[in-house]
């Protein structure tokens, strides 16, 4: 299985042959049918024309949105002439040569040449970020409590959402504007995924264009890739037009984003929501406005507010920040003591042990490869073979040097640095009565 990089595009030699085993030449693109499942998912017909070289060898030209999804991508080959080639690569953000200690933003672990690691868990504006890594020392427990109440998770979530940006925020699937408005819960998107059912159960922000971009959010209960059609589950707050914005965002693995009904039976108290409540104490005809004035005055007032929040003589947020300020101490002391710096090393020593391939633009001595019988397909001693050579799926031109025999079917050749400047380069090896031998080679930057 070849790795192959996400949004690039390469050239593949495939290699067609009857149930025999004999090459197949002559072959029309047009009489293929070509198949390819992206990440693992469904077959779907595929769009490539596939050019003949020679002796039953065509290349199959992948573009950058048939290598766009990351996973697994199988593609099928089927012609009336061949034996079914079936191909698999594994599609890869970045290849073992691509391989280095990533930076982002916010947080970042940066080596040196010489292996001195430097940790950094503040944000751009240098305050302390919370993630998975402070979650033991329990800091900031009292601000999830605080953003915790009935409506304030719906204001919250929507007032994130809305002012995350696409530029820095990983979570984004995408940023839109809306095509055309079906009715509130469907309308079309100007761009997006061509594939069925890629934004299912994920969180939609719906921005409201004649209203300063207010946001909504909804939840994705279908897409159709083919014409980028969106059904959300209800109607927003504001009427859908045409040019209003939306950004799709993903969801954890194994969760869904929740529907407004969700939400609503999520605040539910005892059986009735917040609203039933106050209706019911104002629909009582005998103390439903005593009562709604009761609610009304046990609202705090600012004063209130603030001398509840003063802990000792000095407030939550002074008591907040002097608890952050001794946990980042703690936990750069803790980094310290688990002796990170001569971890890095041990690991940086291994990876730079590790062998890079095979180079290209450089020149391939004693290349070996087994030569058989054409009738008995043992290995073949005492042969006159020739070489040639394909780079990128180009045609086959003879090799430089010759072939030499070495011993028990064993053969050798020195392939000349022009010969491996290619990122794909497929050698081929002839002689009378015996079988061709194919050798594809990957080579690395």
């Amino acid at each position: 299985m070849y790795p192959i990089k996400q949004n690039t595009a390469v050239t593949i030699p495939v290699f067609c042959h009857n149930a025999s085993g004999d090459a197949v030449t002559g072959l029309s693109s047009g009489d293929f049918t070509k198949r390819i499942s992206k990440g693992s998912g469904a077959f779907a017909a595929m769009t490539v024309t596939i050019t003949e070289l020679e002796n039953g060898w065509y290349t199959l030209p992948l573009t950058t949105t048939q290598t766009n999804t990351l996973g697994l991508l199988s593609i099928t080959l089927t012609h009336a002439s061949t034996k079914q080639v079936n191909l698999q690569f594994r599609v890869s953000t970045r290849l073992p040569d691509d391989v280095c200690f990533p930076t982002t933003s916010g947080r970042s672990l940066d080596v040196s040449s010489t292996g001195n690691a430097a940790i950094d868990l503040t944000n751009a504006s240098g305050a302390l970020e919370k993630d998975d890594t402070l979650l033991g020392f329990g800091v900031l427990d009292d601000v999830d409590e605080m953003l915790e109440e009935h409506e304030a998770v719906h204001r919250f979530t929507a007032a994130a959402l809305a002012e995350a940006s696409a530029a820095t925020n990983p979570a984004i699937l995408l940023t839109a504007e809306i095509a055309t408005v079906t009715d509130q819960t469907h309308f079309t998107l100007a761009t997006g995924s061509d594939q069925d059912d890629d934004y299912n159960d994920q969180a939609i922000v719906l921005y409201d264009d004649s209203n300063s971009d207010y946001p909504n959010v909804r939840k994705i209960t279908d897409y159709v890739g083919a014409s980028l059609t969106v059904t959300i589950d209800t109607a927003p707050d504001f009427t859908l037009g045409t040019d209003d914005s939306v950004r799709i965002f993903m969801t954890p693995v194994g969760m869904t984003a929740p529907t407004v009904g969700e939400i609503q039976a999520e605040m539910e108290e005892d059986g009735a929501s917040l609203l039933d409540t106050i209706r019911d104490d104002l629909a009582n005809g005998t103390d439903g406005l005593g009562a709604l004035k009761t609610l009304i005055d046990a609202v705090p007032t600012v004063a209130e507010i603030q001398a509840e929040m003063e802990e000792n003589g000095a407030s939550i947020l002074d008591t907040l920040q002097d608890r952050l300020t001794a946990a980042r101490a703690g936990y750069m002391d803790e980094l310290a003591a688990a002796n990170l710096p001569q971890d890095i090393d041990a690991i940086k020593a291994q990876t730079d042990d590790q062998p890079a391939g095979v180079p290209k633009n450089v020149a391939l001595s004693n290349f070996m490869f087994l030569m058989t019988d054409s009738t008995n397909h043992d290995p073949s001693t005492g042969l006159t073979v020739a070489g040639s050579v394909s780079k990128d799926g180009g045609a086959f031109t003879g090799l430089t040097n010759s072939v030499s025999e070495v011993a028990s079917g064993m053969y050798k050749v020195d392939i000349t640095s022009t010969e491996m400047n290619a990122d794909v380069v497929t050698v081929r090896f002839t002689a009378t009565a015996s079988d061709d031998r194919f050798i594809t080679i990957l080579t690395s930057a």
